[in-house]
């Protein structure tokens, strides 16, 4: 727990650099309607994560995103030095370390049976844009700037702690994506900061 704690202070540190406001506000449809048409981004950041056992650990972050094709490289513990995912139309495949190929059809399937972190990779291409996933949402507020501050989404609890310009777009910079322990389900918490957004 102490060491997750100085991991997430350490990120949140990092990240104060980031703009938090900008100074028109757009209501929440406009904004929707803008980051659903962006289909082709990329960003650099780092991730923490915890479970409810303390298992965990940092890595730096690296997801390209095009035409429903994920590729996604974690270097760091959390990666157990270097994973490569990468998902598209015909199922997920990932590398490890090691250079052994794994295949599922689901990213979020691949990484639980090779890593065993349960990590909502279809949920993330929404929220990491600052949207809510095209499915059932629970809870949903706003800033005053019209731009999500909290959501909750198939059993994940989502909170957009920070946000930066990037070109256009006004895009999280910072959040915590949080699964409560339910039942004999363990919990999940991950802090992601993002460094650096890429958007076409």
């Amino acid at each position: 727990m102490k060491f997750f704690l100085v991991v997430l202070a350490a990120l949140s540190l990092a990240a104060c650099a980031a703009v938090p406001h900008m100074d028109s506000v757009e209501t929440w449809p406009q904004r929707a309607e803008r980051l659903s048409a962006l289909k082709e981004w990329e960003l650099r950041g780092r991730v923490a994560l915890r479970t409810e056992d303390n298992q965990g650990g940092q890595a730096s972050l690296s997801w390209q995103f095009c035409d429903a094709r994920h590729v996604i490289v974690l270097r760091g513990p959390l990666g157990g030095g270097l994973m490569r995912l990468q998902q598209d139309r015909d199922g997920a495949y990932l590398q490890d370390a090691e250079r052994r190929e794994y295949r599922a059809a689901s990213a979020e399937e691949l990484l639980f049976s090779v890593a065993g972190w349960r990590i909502p990779i279809s949920g993330l291409e929404y929220w990491i844009r600052g949207l809510p996933a095209p499915v059932e949402i629970t809870l949903q507020e706003w800033d005053e700037y019209g731009r999500l501050a909290r959501l909750q989404q198939s059993g994940w609890d989502v909170r957009f702690l920070e946000y930066s310009p990037s070109g256009p777009y006004v895009l999280p910079s910072r959040l915590d994506v949080i699964l409560p322990a339910l039942d004999r389900s363990a919990s999940v918490e991950a802090r992601i900061i993002i460094e650096e957004w890429v958007v076409k």
